[in-house]
């Protein structure tokens, strides 16, 4: 059985309209053998960001991340992943929030997928 964690550190700047965001995170997998591949035990990742609240509802988003390799001499695995994302943040009503987003692996194309949609419904109380 295989037990990951992971933790996460956030930091925010707002000015106007426009507010800059990062987040340090890191990964600790519990088991480091898998089908022929060792892995690291721990990943890092940075991301950074930009908001941009077009109105008091509707924001765009672009962030960038960068992720060490998970595994040791395992072909692209073992390279770092740097990926941009595109997307957009809606609040529907008082307290539910949606968020859409595209995202693309920037240098290495085989160690993360080629192309990543990603969806969520929030609710707020």
């Amino acid at each position: 059985m295989a037990v990951s964690t992971s933790a996460r550190a956030w930091r925010s700047v707002s000015a106007s309209a426009a507010s800059t965001y990062g987040s340090l995170g890191a990964v600790r997998f519990g088991e480091t053998k898998i089908d022929g591949a060792e892995l690291y035990d721990t990943q890092l990742s940075l991301m950074t960001g930009v908001e941009y609240r077009s109105t008091p509802r509707t924001s765009f988003l672009l962030q960038v991340m960068v992720s060490s390799p998970v595994a040791h001499h395992f072909g692209d695995l073992s390279e770092r992943s740097r990926e941009a994302a595109l997307g957009l943040k809606h609040r529907l009503g008082d307290h539910f929030l949606l968020e859409a987003s595209v995202g693309e692996n920037l240098v290495v194309f085989a160690n993360s997928a080629d192309v990543v949609f990603r969806a969520g419904l929030s609710w707020r109380p």
